[in-house]
């Protein structure tokens, strides 16, 4: 499923990815890109919700004035990562947050 935005542009869509439990209450966000990362942090669901970001996503001068605690930025971008570099953040995530699920964001091309 995509969406068009009003511009003709695909819209980032969130591709749900499980890792342990599957309870609501336990979630983190790991976004990807500038887009992904306003989107989240604009949900208002994501007030306290741990969210994990590339390197890219946000600088780290933007970082360092962040006035969220529950944002953590990777030192390594995600552009152009192949599956053992999402796996490696992943992991990173569950010794963090073990048995919580992650909601990994996602761009549909081509759809």
């Amino acid at each position: 499923m995509s969406q068009n935005s009003p511009n003709g542009q695909k819209q980032t869509l969130g591709q749900l990815c499980f890792f342990g439990s599957k309870n609501e209450d336990d979630m983190v966000y790991l976004a990807l890109t500038p887009r992904g990362l306003r989107e989240i942090l604009d949900a208002s669901e994501a007030t306290k919700t741990p969210v994990w970001c590339s390197a890219d996503a946000l600088s780290e001068a933007e970082f360092a004035k962040l006035e969220r605690s529950n944002v953590t930025r990777f030192t390594y971008s995600f552009t152009d990562a192949d599956q053992a570099t999402i796996q490696r953040a992943l992991a990173t995530i569950e010794e963090h947050h073990p048995g919580e699920r992650v909601w990994i964001e996602s761009t549909v091309f081509g759809a």
